[in-house]
């Protein structure tokens, strides 16, 4: 879902209106370089780029900010401190849009459950 709302899942994505540059399907920044490392060698390599993203995501989680999202009742607090980062103010119009990206997986995976269930007639 996070490479779905960062890049289209385009693995050679470059965003190079972001000051710092982001990049890969993640749209992995250098500010996260104490998490995980210079992001620039094979970012566009998605079994490279997951466990980056993972770094990061578990580092936000221990956060005060994430605690603060969830006092708030953010659905996705992770996703939405994934954009903003420690210091940015959260941008409630990505969250919005990662929400309504992620209440749209989850209808679709109910459909799909639901069509697994259904026994086809004979």
């Amino acid at each position: 879902m996070l490479a779905w709302q960062e890049s289209a899942f385009d693995c050679h994505a470059k965003n190079r209106r972001d000051k710092g540059v982001a990049y890969g399907p993640f749209q992995i920044r250098p500010l996260w370089r104490p998490i995980i490392g210079d992001p620039r060698p094979d970012y566009f390599d998605p079994d490279v780029a997951v466990p980056r993203v993972v770094s990061v995501l578990l580092y936000f989680r221990e956060s005060d900010r994430y605690q603060a999202l969830l006092r708030r009742k953010f659905r996705y607090p992770l996703l939405c401190l994934y954009q903003a980062g420690e210091q940015k103010p959260v941008n409630m119009d990505y969250c919005r849009a990662v929400g309504s990206k992620m209440r749209e997986l989850e209808a679709r995976w109910g459909d799909y459950q639901r069509m697994r269930q259904t026994k086809p007639v004979p």
